[in-house]
């Protein structure tokens, strides 16, 4: 599940894919970054966390 808040992108992966999950956002700002700007320095700030915490509401 992906929710967008404000200039943030929120996924809900099982746990045992989190390591990949962040390897293909990692992969998508690469690759949308040389489609883009293909010769230039820009760079997307780029942060990830992986949180195991598990809330409920």
């Amino acid at each position: 599940m992906v929710s967008f808040v404000q200039d943030e992108e929120v996924l809900h992966v099982p746990a045992d894919r989190a390591g990949a999950t962040v390897e293909a956002v990692a992969a998508a700002e690469r690759e949308a970054r040389e489609l883009l700007f293909p010769s230039s320095p820009v760079r997307f700030p780029l942060v990830t966390t992986v949180s195991g915490e598990r809330t409920h509401i």
